[in-house]
């Protein structure tokens, strides 16, 4: 009679055949229902079956998120029905709890998935977790909070599952609700940052350098288990030394992600594609490549599948810069309504801080390419904003030159603000591609890379790039050579400074059909 209870207390729950707490009640105490049970959904399944009480709370995303798995390893979500009305709901999981189901229930094979806390938070379902906490408290059970801050699982075997955006303001409201919970361990010593590089997320006030008993850090996890999203999180909140860091037996984080590059030959995948964008990732943060290991024949054919990511990376660098110093200038851009004098009063409108903060999200990590690639994009973003006269004069282009009797066309440079200190250069002038080309070429130089692309000037090779960086500066409003620093300059904020010399005109061409500049006076990759 018990078993048959059981089952009949199963299916009013799984098929939502119920319509009073009362029938819930009465087959638990009168015919000995077992409100724990853990009934799968058909046969085959595995042992992943799931407490009623899990079973009991609806899905409030409109199912664009699982909640309830039918297999083991979460590739088959299973849509449930709804109780006909909130309160019915709630009454239901009232039933079940004083009928003696264990808010904290089930132990063992996969139980944090599978336990009700979790079970309501991948749901969405605001409700039902309040009402297991307060629920928690009335009977003096303490929530297991192992492990309840994960991200649910947004990926099925064949497809993403783009959730809506009320059920993102819902789980963020219930990770609000249950930050307490964000450095609870599991069984295996692992937090939730841990298991975030299975799951694709960073929860709220979790210890980004905490070691599982294995000593593995969350960043080791999410470089082991692919996930790009939550290794540049990581690496934002974490020093070089915490990325390059290996512990005992273990390989630090970018070994172990290398280890999962796929070979140019495998035809393109959706993993494949996770796997080199989490490779890039920890290159951006600085990752040392020289930690790899080249004692074998596959050694060094990973080694050289990295050394073709970074190289990705350094060819991305050039518009991240444009990218960076459009952003800073935009402000005054936007107010330059008329020549000259509207540029100098727009130089008061620039932000100085965005570009190098721009930096910072391309460059994660606090590398000496990315000290050298902000100190020049800032001083850049200064004297285009305080030492010109017009944004022609910084994106450069052609523009008619008067010569005798004939208007000439000329090709102009961009704005060229940095000198060069050497014997044999006295006067040498360059601009901003240079020095960020220099900077590349001293990564190039230091890991044999090949494929790096110039972008400009090809005709003339790397020839006007070769300078030292001890010999790179600027000449200040003094006529003063000043070396460039390292870290960003400090800015005075004083657009009054400069502003360019007068015969503004003459430099711009009267006609208006000088080239260079996009529709919004923006500079591109090529002018970099």
């Amino acid at each position: 009679m018990q078993k048959r209870a059981s089952r009949r207390l199963s299916r009013g729950i799984i098929n939502r055949t119920f319509t009073s707490a009362q029938e819930v009640t009465d087959l638990i105490e009168q015919q000995g229902a077992d409100p724990d049970v853990e009934p799968l959904l058909r046969k085959g399944t595995g042992r992943c079956g799931y407490p009623l009480l899990s079973y009991s709370i609806d899905n409030a995303s409109g199912y664009t998120m699982p909640s309830i798995w039918m297999a083991d390893d979460e590739t088959c979500p299973v849509a449930l029905p709804l109780w006909s009305s909130l309160q019915l709901e709630s009454d239901i999981i009232t039933a079940l709890i004083d009928g003696g189901a264990d808010i904290n229930a089930p132990e063992g094979y996969m139980q944090d998935k599978r336990r009700p806390l979790r079970v309501a938070i991948a749901a969405g379902n605001e409700a039902a977790v309040d009402l297991l906490l307060e629920r928690g408290e009335e009977i003096g059970e303490e929530i297991d909070g192992a492990m309840v801050l994960m991200l649910p699982v947004m990926v099925t075997e064949h497809a993403f599952v783009r959730p809506s955006r009320d059920y993102e303001q819902k789980l963020l409201a219930i990770y609000e609700r249950l930050r307490i919970f964000a450095n609870e361990t599991d069984d295996d010593g692992r937090n939730v940052l841990h298991h975030a590089g299975y799951r694709g997320v960073v929860a709220y006030g979790a210890d980004v350098r905490g070691e599982d008993f294995d000593q593995h850090t969350p960043l080791a996890a999410a470089a082991s288990h692919i996930s790009p999203c939550v290794a540049e999180s990581l690496c934002r909140r974490l020093s070089a030394a915490d990325i390059n860091r290996s512990r005992r037996h273990l390989p630090p984080p970018f070994q172990s992600a290398a280890s999962w590059l796929p070979d140019p030959a495998t035809p393109p995948t959706r993993i494949a594609e996770w796997q080199k964008r989490t490779t890039m990732v920890l290159l951006r943060a600085g990752a040392d490549i020289t930690c790899l290991p080249t004692a074998t024949e596959e050694d060094r054919r990973q080694r050289n599948l990295v050394l073709a990511e970074y190289t990705t990376v350094l060819n991305e660098l050039p518009n991240a810069t444009m990218s960076a110093i459009n952003g800073a200038l935009a402000p005054q851009r936007d107010h330059c309504f008329s020549p000259a004098i509207a540029w100098k009063i727009g130089a008061f409108l620039h932000e100085p801080s965005a570009a190098p903060a721009a930096i910072d999200q391309y460059l994660i990590g606090d590398t000496q390419l990315r000290r050298r690639v902000k100190a020049a994009v800032g001083h850049f973003v200064k004297s285009a904003a305080t030492q010109t006269s017009s944004n022609r004069e910084v994106v450069g282009g052609t523009r008619y030159e008067q010569q005798g009797d004939k208007r000439v066309k000329v090709t102009v440079p961009p704005l060229q603000c940095f000198a060069i200190r050497a014997a044999g250069s006295e006067g040498q002038v360059v601009g901003l591609r240079e020095v960020v080309h220099k900077a590349r070429l001293d990564e190039v130089a230091k890991y044999q890379l090949t494929g790096v692309q110039k972008g400009f000037n090809e005709h003339l090779g790397d020839q006007d790039c070769q300078f030292d960086w001890q010999q790179l500066g600027y000449i200040d409003k003094d006529g003063v050579f000043q070396l460039l620093l390292t870290e960003p300059e400090e800015d005075d904020g004083d657009a009054s400074e400069g502003g360019g010399d007068d015969g503004a005109d003459e430099r711009d061409g009267d006609d208006g059909d000088g080239e260079g500049e996009d529709d919004g006076g923006a500079m591109d990759g090529d002018d970099l």
